[in-house]
């Protein structure tokens, strides 16, 4: 017969068991559906089958955050700035990105725009149109309380389109 403490520990167990696995197939599955190269990293070279790196229909941008580390996760101290950079492009060539507004927990926190070359990322996709996509910002993390939040980047197209680009856990720890 089993405690409740085991039962207990026992589902807690197989509840940490069953959200890592659900991670790794969404790692997966987002990899091949979305197909996000890691940023930095020669696209070209990335793709192996010597086929271009394609943008899925009806999605209105590609992108994403750099990672730091080769992590999905940004950390800071309470009352510090940090460095975040990424890349970003609309999928039509007829309308170019207006916007790129940083994200804290959904909410927006400011807004930037490309400002340095990206040839990887042009090569990747065959759009000469996309070699202007790298973007850097300094997020302050001032009004940012301590604890784990979701950054997030959100693209706007001039057409009106928007598209999220995938989120990163931002740790924020005390000074």
């Amino acid at each position: 017969m089993t405690t409740p403490l085991q039962s207990f520990t026992s589902s807690r167990v197989f509840t940490t068991v069953l959200i890592v696995l659900a991670f790794i197939l969404g790692v997966i599955v987002g990899n091949q559906w979305i197909r996000q190269p890691q940023p930095h990293a020669d696209l070209a070279q990335k793709n192996s089958n010597g086929q271009r790196m394609s943008i899925g229909v009806g999605q209105a941008a590609v992108g994403f955050v750099d990672m730091k580390e080769g992590k999905p996760i940004l950390s800071g101290t309470s009352g510090s700035d940090i460095e975040v950079s990424g890349w970003a492009a609309c999928a039509d060539a007829d309308s170019p990105l207006t916007k790129i507004e940083v994200l804290i927990d959904e909410k927006p926190l400011l807004a930037t725009m490309p400002t340095f070359s990206r040839p990887d990322v042009a090569a990747a996709y065959g759009r000469p149109d996309f070699e202007k996509s790298g973007w850097k910002t300094s997020v302050s993390l001032r009004s940012i309380d301590t604890g784990d939040h979701e950054l997030s980047v959100k693209v706007t197209c001039s057409k009106g389109k928007t598209a999220l680009l995938p989120p990163f856990r931002l740790d924020v720890s005390r000074p």
